[in-house]
């Protein structure tokens, strides 16, 4: 009987993922992160345009295969990095983020669950993503793809700034008010080595 259970175990990794069991991805400088807002009377985006970090994330699967963990996880972004587009919207963004006292965003890889068979369909992400000196844990919905052997990770989450106790701000005394939800867009490319 437990030769049986072996087997099940086996035939269902092989239908679970094509990753090996474990491996590292460096974050590729490709990769983008897009933070879509409102105010009362117009919109912002906010983005990282390329990723200058050098961050690896090192990975290991389950013995079903069908979810990655992460053993080294950690993603950095200097908030001063993110362009609004206006000098003016940067710099209150920047504001509005602590970035003088907390000069960079934290994304921690938990785990991806739901791995395709073929590397390519939806994942469930679960990150911890620090800011302001406030961690707060997500599960995030991404398409993975694997392309010229890159592994495209793409998805969309909305949150707020009470997320991370960070209060939105108000210009000409309250008669601009940005909104509370926030879009965030990720778009990371992970290099294996």
């Amino acid at each position: 009987m437990r030769t049986g259970g072996g087997a099940i175990f086996l035939l269902a990794g092989l239908l679970c993922s094509a990753f090996s069991n474990e491996g590292t991805w460096v974050i590729d400088r490709q990769s983008r992160m897009t933070i879509h807002g409102s105010t009362n009377i117009n919109t912002f985006s906010c983005q990282i345009g390329s990723y200058t970090g050098h961050d690896t994330l090192r990975y290991y699967q389950n013995i079903a295969g069908c979810e990655m963990q992460f053993s080294s996880s950690t993603m950095t972004i200097p908030i001063r990095h993110f362009d609004c587009g206006s000098r003016q919207i940067s710099s209150d963004f920047w504001k509005t983020l602590k970035s003088e006292t907390h000069p960079r965003l934290r994304i921690d890889f938990v785990s991806l669950q739901n791995i395709p068979v073929r590397s390519d369909g939806l994942v469930s992400g679960v990150v911890d993503i620090s800011l302001a000196g406030v961690t707060t844990r997500y599960t995030i919905l991404f398409d993975m793809r694997v392309k010229n052997n890159l592994v495209l990770l793409t998805g969309i989450h909305v949150a707020n700034f009470s997320d991370f106790n960070l209060v939105p701000p108000e210009k000409l005394r309250g008669l601009i008010r940005v909104q509370q939800l926030l879009r965030v867009e990720f778009d990371l490319v992970l290099k294996p080595v």
